[in-house]
């Protein structure tokens, strides 16, 4: 490739590093005059370089300058408008967590403190009050209603007292009225009481041989269909009529008329059994025998029955011949009957009066809790709202107490004591060293070739990892934010060090070799580097000599070298567009 093409190829980019290098080369000079003019005859200015061993293939490096921060800081400031009364610390001091660093004062806060404190103590002493006088109120009340249903008891007990007198009276005087009718009606009672249980037994005997109810429904499945063949039409007869003896077995037959119901619908059903078996056939499964020991039984029933029957209708008849006999509506009786029908009244008002007493009295006690849950409830949410002014002003008065949020080193003092501190304004910084935060700042191009956890070499000894990278861009600068945190002894806080991003592994496959694009010089009659010399004595400074190169591809900040270098010469990569172009060799002072 021709000079000419590649000099217009590398013009574009090369020409702002020109600018870039004429600018701090004449830096470098008025630097190294002013270090002659002050310093001795004998001391001499060295350009300052960083050198690189030529190798193969790409390395990629970004190397930048990062600000030395602490990893933890914090600018205290007066949250309040306040007085500063006490500065507690000085510049330089170590302080601890919670440390009591300064303290301020405002006449506003401690007079909210105070007017809330007092009110505070006066809603403490109200709701106090009124727990008090709630409880009393809801004490009387519960003492009514319990003097309310101890009057309820002794009302009752007295109502069955005096019931039981008036029932003896009226039972004397029914008892002397006539004697016959007690007798007839324990006679009739009797009859009564007999009728259930003589007409379950026969109904039970019939069902039995029929089957009719499904407790017997197959009792006599091996012969049913002997039971009334002669005569088809008295079986459904039967059944119904057990059937009906059967309803009327659900209810009790406590009475004359239910008692002889029942006792004739047990009749009817015996009857129509006995006529079943009149008209049945024997058999393997019914034989004459049982035919005939089911007649007898059911005759017996059938007898039992009529006979309960009997009794009854003469039981009621006689009770009928004595009422009528000794004549039970007599003046005696009469009598006595009105004075009970009056003591049952006088009895029933005794008690509902007793009883109301006790609802009213209930719901004087409901509607004094009520009334005191509300009273408390108010009470209550007033010493909340007085309780949280009072927690707003201790907060506050808190906030004129200035305390370290975390150990550390006070690095500046922005007040004194007497100063007027407005809210807002800085008071204390505090740093804590002990991890550092170092910042650096990125082009895009260049953050996206790195990420966290990469290796950063920092200064000249020290390394450590990328710990987080910003995801937007400064709206000013376009730059991104790199923080690298580190221990280092040897770095304070305010310092500037030198960092290099590795940014790419070299490919030990690819022979070619590459340089940054800033460590070629290009003049007009062509390209050079400037590579280091061997020297015969150990020191910091070195020969550097022109080395001209034939310039090929580029890859990104760096362009491959065709010609004029070999794998292993040591090249200056930073810092030769300032040495002086015109010379030959120059002497340097070599950045390790």
């Amino acid at each position: 490739m021709r000079f000419a093409s590649i000099a217009r190829k590398y013009r574009k980019i090369f020409s702002a590093g020109l600018l870039a290098a004429t600018i701090l080369a004449a830096i470098g000079c008025v630097a190294a005059d002013r270090e002659a003019e002050e310093g001795s005859a004998e001391q001499v200015y060295l350009p300052e370089v960083r050198t690189e061993i030529v190798r193969s293939g790409i390395s990629q490096e970004i190397a930048t300058t990062g600000e030395v921060r602490a990893a933890k800081s914090a600018t205290l400031t007066a949250e309040i408008r306040s007085e500063v009364k006490k500065v507690l610390v000085k510049v330089g001091d170590e302080v601890y967590a919670g440390q009591i660093l300064a303290q301020l004062s405002s006449d506003s806060v401690a007079s909210t403190r105070s007017t809330a404190g007092a009110a505070f103590v006066n809603a403490q002493s109200s709701l106090a009050q009124t727990e008090l006088s709630s409880d009393q109120s809801i004490e009387s009340a519960r003492v009514a209603l319990q003097t309310a249903e101890i009057n309820l008891e002794t009302t009752l007990k007295q109502n069955e007292a005096l019931l039981r007198q008036a029932e003896e009276v009226l039972n004397a005087a029914k008892l002397s009225s006539g004697l016959s009718v007690s007798a007839a009606e324990t006679t009739l009672d009797n009859a009564v009481r007999s009728a259930y249980p003589a007409a379950k037994d026969t109904v039970a005997e019939c069902d039995e041989i029929v089957g009719v109810s499904s407790a017997y429904e197959s009792s006599n499945d091996s012969f049913e269909h002997l039971i009334g063949a002669l005569q088809s039409s008295s079986k459904p007869l039967a059944e119904a009529a057990i059937q009906n003896a059967l309803n009327f077995l659900n209810y009790s037959a406590d009475d004359y008329s239910s008692a002889l119901a029942l006792l004739e619908a047990a009749e009817g059903a015996a009857a129509a059994t006995l006529d079943v078996l009149n008209n049945s056939i024997t058999g393997a499964d019914f034989t004459q025998t049982t035919l005939n020991s089911d007649i007898a039984a059911i005759t017996a029933e059938l007898s039992s029955i009529r006979s309960a029957i009997s009794t009854l209708e003469s039981a009621q008849s006689a009770l009928e011949s004595a009422q009528q006999s000794t004549d039970g509506n007599s003046q005696a009786v009469l009598s006595a009957q009105a004075v009970y029908a009056a003591t049952i009244a006088q009895l029933a008002a005794n008690e509902e009066a007793a009883r109301r007493s006790v609802a009213a009295t209930q719901a004087a006690l409901e509607s004094a809790s009520k009334s005191a849950e509300l009273t408390r409830t108010s009470a209550k949410a007033s010493l909340n709202a007085v309780a949280g002014n009072l927690s707003q002003a201790q907060i506050s008065q808190s906030k004129l107490t200035i305390r370290a949020p975390f150990a550390g080193k006070i690095t500046s003092i922005e007040v004194e004591p007497g100063d007027e501190a407005a809210a807002g304004s800085n008071l204390i910084r505090i740093e804590d060293a002990s991890l550092l935060k170092i910042v650096a700042y990125l082009s895009a191009s260049a953050v996206r070739k790195i990420q966290p956890g990469d290796e950063v070499r920092i200064a000249t000894k020290s390394s450590d990892r990328i710990s987080a990278i910003s995801p937007s861009a400064d709206p000013a600068t376009k730059k991104f934010t790199v923080e690298i945190l580190h221990q280092n002894p040897y770095l304070q806080p305010g310092e500037f060090v030198k960092l290099r991003f590795q940014i790419g592994e070299q490919d030990s496959a690819d022979t070619r070799i590459f340089l940054p694009i800033n460590s070629i010089n290009i003049l007009s009659y062509g390209s050079f580097v400037w590579k280091l010399t061997p020297q015969l004595t150990e020191g910091i400074n070195s020969k550097a000599v022109k080395q001209a190169v034939q310039l090929g591809e580029i890859e990104g900040e760096f362009v491959e070298i065709t010609d004029g270098l070999a794998v292993g010469e040591e090249v200056i990569i930073d810092g030769g567009r300032i040495l002086d172009a015109s010379a030959e060799e120059v002497e340097v002072e070599i950045n390790k």
